[in-house]
């Protein structure tokens, strides 16, 4: 069973996308909030009783008293593993690339069909990230901002981001597969090392890099050039 947590001050929009949540197999809302800091208050008081928190959370990104960003930053000061899906009827490009890099692990459209929703909460929960056709362009676009304004061309070969020189060929190699949602036993199968040792790459990555999630690593992996947009594999709706 999925447990699931959302904030979304339209009480309409809200009671509509739980009764839909709760019609999926697996799922199941168990805490609704109206606001990020009525949500933070309930996982507050459920992390006091020593009581299960959700497995994922859903935020609006535009809310009175506290947005989504804020949201967003507020629960992973609180729950650093805490997943985090966007949801909003605003696509722009730079505030989607932007909610990536505060930690959330997922953005979807208020428009988005409802097998894109189930399909996003469950790649969320297995690969740690999820990127629709939205998201896809923002990063695309994060990428060529980036190679324009930090790399500088020699002839017809761009000079490699110095980023990239603190990692090792062993945690680029792993970092590839990451993005390919390879889990930690398939890359340690591939490779012939242990899972423990995958997971502790894997720990490194984030720290190096100062990514939050596994969503952060992607975006670090596009922006340094280490694989592009079309080579990851993405599960696009």
């Amino acid at each position: 069973m999925i447990r699931i947590g959302i904030a979304e001050d339209q009480a309409l929009f809200r009671k509509g996308i739980v009764g839909l949540l709760n019609s999926f197999r697996g799922f199941q809302v168990v805490v609704e909030a109206e606001n990020g800091i009525d949500l933070l208050k309930k996982y507050e008081e459920l992390i006091a009783c020593e009581e299960d928190y959700p497995d994922i959370t859903l935020l609006d990104l535009n809310m009175p008293e506290m947005d989504g960003i804020k949201a967003t930053e507020k629960l992973k000061s609180l729950i650093p593993e805490k997943k985090i899906i966007i949801i909003s009827s605003h696509n722009d490009q730079d505030i989607i690339v932007h909610l990536y890099e505060k930690g959330a692990n997922a953005f979807l459209d208020k428009n988005a069909e409802p097998e894109e929703v189930q399909l996003a909460i469950r790649s969320v929960m297995q690969n740690d990230f999820y990127f629709n056709e939205a998201a896809k362009e923002a990063l695309e676009d994060a990428t060529n901002e980036t190679v324009e304004e930090e790399q500088v061309q020699e002839g017809d070969e761009p000079i490699i981001l110095d980023s990239i020189e603190m990692l090792t060929d062993r945690e680029i190699e792993i970092l590839r597969y990451i993005c390919q949602e390879k889990t930690a036993l398939e890359i340690g199968i591939l490779l012939e090392i242990s899972k423990r040792t995958v997971d502790g790459h894997r720990m490194k990555l984030l720290a190096k890099t100062k990514s939050k999630n596994i969503a952060g690593l992607v975006l670090f992996t596009i922006r340094c050039g280490i694989m592009s947009v079309s080579e990851l594999k993405i599960n696009l709706y």
